[in-house]
């Protein structure tokens, strides 16, 4: 599990700098998260990275804890969210809830943009460190990624490449994925000003009914899903597979009882 922290800890050292380059653009899920949190609730945001979805929530007049594993990350976004953490509708926090409890009670938990899925290994172990900081009807919501048709067994995956600008640099992205098994590998060359930075990661794929028994084990209830980002589309059936790009998964817990 250390290992598997520190691994993941220099990935997104590297990752950092050019992160924004295109998560910044991802609006989809916003509204999703505004129609979740109001302002009187105590909010937590799982792998917060650079405040993308905290900004959201902050200028709607929310108060929002957000941790991540990297620190390069957390920097940008204190840069970026400053006067909100001087106001103290913000804190940061470098912490791995995979491995260790945090402190805090929170009314509402955010795990956005795929962040569960990096947890590869005793997820089990994040749900039970996540029940320590829940208070009583306090609900979960989880952003899941399935993997996309541009995944392929390793033998025929194909380089796809994207160039964009970023705060003024020109840079060129080269993307490669494979699925084995539940584990997606994808590959990214980054190119800029003739300096080359190659990041690998891995994402485990959990299906609608892996994540309601994970759920229901780590003692939450009313389990509801999604395969939108319509705050209102939520069902507690389980989705149809095969899933095309993402599903979103809420739950509740009305006991403090751990």
């Amino acid at each position: 599990m250390v290992r598997e922290t520190m691994k993941a800890t220099e990935t997104y050292r590297q990752f950092a700098r050019y992160y924004d380059g295109y998560v910044q653009r991802f609006t989809y899920d916003l509204a999703m998260y505004g129609a979740f949190c109001q302002p009187e609730h105590r909010i937590l945001e799982v792998g917060c990275g650079t405040g993308r979805v905290l900004r959201y929530l902050l200028e709607r007049g929310c108060r929002i804890t957000g941790i991540d594993i990297s620190e390069e990350m957390l920097e940008i976004a204190r840069q970026r969210l400053e006067s909100f953490e001087t106001a103290g509708q913000l804190s940061l926090c470098c912490h791995d809830l995979l491995t260790q409890p945090f402190t805090g009670v929170f009314d509402r938990v955010l795990v956005t943009f795929y962040t569960f899925n990096y947890f590869l290994n005793a997820p089990e172990r994040f749900f039970s460190n996540l029940r320590s900081v829940l208070a009583d009807n306090a609900a979960l919501m989880i952003d899941l990624f399935v993997p996309t048709a541009r995944a392929a067994s390793e033998a025929e995956a194909e380089w796809h490449q994207q160039a964009f600008e970023m705060e003024g640099r020109q840079i060129l992205m080269k993307d490669r994925r494979y699925i084995s098994h539940n584990l997606e590998t994808r590959t990214q060359i980054y190119q800029e000003s003739g300096q080359m930075t190659e990041i690998t990661t891995t994402r485990r794929y959990f299906s609608p009914s892996e994540m309601c028994e994970l759920l229901l084990t780590a003692g939450f209830e009313q389990i509801g899903f999604s395969t939108s980002y319509d705050p209102g589309a939520f069902t507690t059936d389980l989705p149809s597979e095969p899933l095309r790009t993402h599903f979103v998964v809420k739950a509740l817990t009305s006991s403090r009882e751990k």
